[in-house]
């Protein structure tokens, strides 16, 4: 059999376009070149065109994110928002001494605008959208008291960051205070009067980005969750540039800037946020990491003990999928299947299994007594229009030729979830080789009847002229050949073919078989 690849475009669920899709890679591009010019600090400390491009990289990395999110009506006023606040504040503080206390740039971060290096707003927004980001994910979604905790612990979040910054550009010479003390513990040269500054104006800037996405959700294409822990995959570029942040100056201020000091102070005082925020991400990321690792050990037995994996018919979206059973390799495969195609997978199993196998529920698996949590799932992913619900409505393996009678169950979570309910067959067979290849066909959705026992009906007809058709082409097909239609998704690793052929090249060597030959 020869293997065809197949590729299928990212899934798009409601409120996503393309424009979208394309902000938030190119955001993790900007960010990535972000960390890169920081991380040459250690070679060209306090160099100002690595302090631009990383300014100028995770500001862009900011606002694309936003753009992820909302699309423009999110990002511009977001961005320009900020700017503006900043720009005033920074300016204001600059011909008053409030809020900041008095102090004065030096005109080594390149032009200035009312006395405001130009870099300046933009280093705002590099750590104020990450911080209102965590801090959605902290304290939670939600109005009322919710808004003024998250802006609070926002204001908080990006304060404290200025432990580090502060004493940086200060050593550096990029800015100077006329009366530096009272200072915190640690941080010599920085007025308490700055981070109190820091603390309103950041609020006022946390303020703005609630004020965006609130306007944004009342537009026809709101955008999306974020800042929750459904969606940690989708933000990381936020978390990452806080956690960077954090551990990087701890790291640069132990190291070639030499203030461990400034480390300590500043690492306690993001520590507050950071250490939260890695816990809690970790946490929304414990299913995804125990289904990734079930989906690399069960795809290393697949490659081991099975020769090929094929597909033929529609891959369905977002469906109910009623799969025929007839190995104990079924709920294996869709499990890697799922995996390869980046769906969310829920599968409904016996109780036995799941006893024997407690962990697999953390990875999305119900027992048989749950059927209305799998309706709800099934739905779920109906609205997402991605992932699977599959079950196997014949309730037990069976091995024989033809689908045996079927529970309603698969017909009922369909009408319960609204979701597509879309029949499999699916056959491991031994062909030409000396190991199972498995065969499944996806065919298309059945069509609900007027009562649940109709379209229960209507699936066991489905479901048996797949199994039917499946068979019919294996008998019509050389055992050698691919039959049509089909694809190699999987491909087994260390083939008794290649085993054989290997040694029969090895055995001409020996014995001088090829020479003769040649």
């Amino acid at each position: 059999m020869s293997a065809q690849p197949t590729t299928r475009p990212p899934a798009a669920g409601p409120g996503t376009s393309p424009g979208r899709v394309l902000a938030g890679r190119l955001a993790v591009v900007a960010m990535l070149v972000g960390f890169v010019a920081q991380s040459l600090f250690a070679l060209f400390a306090d160099s100002i065109p690595l302090t631009a491009v990383s300014v100028l990289s995770l500001s862009a990395a900011a606002a694309l994110h936003a753009a992820s999110v909302g699309g423009l009506r999110v990002a511009l006023p977001l961005v320009g928002g900020v700017a503006v606040l900043t720009l005033v504040a920074e300016a204001v503080g600059i011909a008053t001494g409030f809020p900041f206390g008095e102090y004065a740039y030096t005109g080594a971060l390149g032009p200035e605008l009312l006395g405001v290096s130009l870099l300046v707003p933009l280093a705002w927004l590099t750590l104020a959208y990450p911080a209102v980001v965590a801090a959605r994910l902290l304290v939670g979604t939600g109005g009322g008291r919710r808004v003024v905790l998250r802006v609070a612990l926002a204001a908080y979040g990006l304060t404290a960051w200025d432990v580090f910054l502060d004493a940086q550009m200060v050593d550096a010479g990029n800015w100077g205070w006329a009366n530096p003390e009272p200072s915190l513990p640690g941080t010599p040269g920085i007025p308490l009067t700055n981070y109190a500054g820091w603390f309103l104006t950041a609020a006022l800037i946390a303020v703005v980005i609630e004020a965006a996405l609130a306007r944004a959700g009342r537009s026809a294409r709101p955008p999306r969750p974020f800042g929750v822990r459904d969606t940690v995959r989708a933000d990381a570029v936020p978390y990452l540039v806080y956690l960077w942040t954090w551990l990087t100056s701890i790291v640069g201020n132990l190291t070639f800037w030499d203030r461990p000091s400034v480390a300590l102070a500043g690492g306690l005082a993001m520590g507050a946020v950071a250490v939260p925020l890695i816990v809690v991400c970790v946490l929304a990321l414990r299913p995804r990491l125990i289904r990734l690792t079930l989906a690399r050990s069960t795809e290393g037995d697949l490659r081991r003990r099975l020769d090929a994996v094929a597909v033929a018919g529609p891959v369905p979206s977002g469906a109910v999928i009623a799969s025929t059973h007839g190995s104990w390799w079924d709920g294996s495969i869709l499990a890697w299947l799922a995996d390869r195609e980046d769906r969310p997978l829920t599968v409904l199993m016996s109780a036995a299994q799941l006893d024997r196998m407690p962990f697999l529920r953390t990875a999305g698996a119900l027992d048989e007594s749950e059927l209305r949590g799998f309706a709800e799932r099934a739905r779920a992913e109906a609205a997402s229009g991605d992932g699977w619900a599959v079950l196997f409505p014949e309730g037990a393996l069976r091995t024989g030729p033809g689908v045996g009678a079927l529970g309603a169950g698969a017909a009922w979570a369909a009408e319960r979830s609204g979701a597509p309910l879309v029949p499999l067959a699916v056959r491991v067979v031994l062909r030409g080789g000396q190991r199972p290849e498995a065969y499944l066909r996806f065919g298309e959705p059945v069509t609900p009847g007027a009562t649940r026992a109709e379209t229960t009906r209507a699936l066991h007809t489905a479901m048996g002229a797949l199994l039917t058709a499946v068979d019919a082409e294996l008998d019509a097909t050389d055992p050698e050949e691919l039959p049509n239609g089909y694809t190699v998704v999987l491909r087994g690793s260390g083939r008794a073919a290649d085993d054989d052929r290997a040694a029969v090249r090895w055995l001409a060597r020996l014995t001088g078989a090829e020479r003769r030959r040649g």
